[in-house]
């Protein structure tokens, strides 16, 4: 009668064997990106108005299906971002990360004597 199917007390008591599974909540999301223990990434950065938007972070675990804890390489403060909020970073390669440890900011006296020490050099 009409195409459809009556329901009747009974199929409260003993419903149809329905085989079609509901995603549960737990399970990961197919195609999400993974990160790493101690994987580098950009932060997403939400206290204070201004200044930057994004920070460096190192993934500290992973804390839920999405979500991670991540220590900000600056501050060493700890936050739980969701991996929205998380971008991989390239790692550096080895002469990169050579020249950044040596870097550092001359005091006035040093930059003068450097200064003059090259130009000696380059008149000889």
């Amino acid at each position: 009668m009409m195409n459809r199917k009556l329901h009747t007390p009974l199929d409260l008591i003993k419903p149809e064997n329905n085989t079609k599974k509901e995603p549960t909540t737990t399970e990961t999301p197919v195609g999400t990106r993974k990160l790493k223990i101690n994987e580098r990434v950009r932060m997403r950065v939400y206290h204070g108005k201004s200044g930057p938007k994004w920070a460096r972070a190192i993934v500290i675990k992973k804390t839920g299906p999405l979500s991670y804890e991540v220590r900000e390489e600056e501050t060493g403060i700890i936050h739980n971002r969701h991996i929205n909020q998380l971008i991989k970073i390239k790692p550096e390669s080895a002469a990169e990360q050579k020249t950044t440890t040596k870097t550092r900011i001359l005091t006035k006296k040093e930059n003068r004597e450097n200064h003059y020490t090259l130009r000696s050099k380059a008149h000889n």
